[in-house]
């Protein structure tokens, strides 16, 4: 039986379809600009899990959490990467109450890397 391949992806496809992500944001403030971020979480061979972008399943929620908390929250991502267009937040930056984004792929054992632009 023929298993159908997925496609692999050299690290510069995966950082442009992570920057293409993130022209899909979804601004959540009228008075001021909010950063247009594009995630993409792929294996160290470069197939890609999942994407996603800011605002994508709701209003502000942060595109590294719309991947590893919810698409991909109960895949094991050993051995994973997670491309982002920024640096992931930090705990201190979110706020009381708030873990950050940094926070949550060391939890969910994630490499990352970013690239500013």
């Amino acid at each position: 039986m023929a298993y159908k391949t997925k496609r692999k992806h050299t690290l510069r496809e995966l950082m442009e379809l992570a920057v293409a992500e993130g022209d899909r944001s979804i601004p959540e403030h009228t008075n001021r600009e909010d950063p247009f971020v594009g995630a993409i979480v792929a294996t160290k061979d470069g197939e890609i899990l999942s994407r996603s972008h800011r605002g994508e399943l709701r209003v502000g929620e942060h595109c590294e959490f719309t991947l590893l908390e919810r698409k991909l929250r109960d895949r094991d991502l050993t051995d994973c990467v997670l491309y982002v267009t920024l640096e992931p937040c930090t705990d201190e930056s979110r706020g009381q109450a708030k873990w950050g984004c940094r926070n949550e792929n060391t939890r969910n054992y994630c490499t990352f890397r970013h690239m500013s632009l």
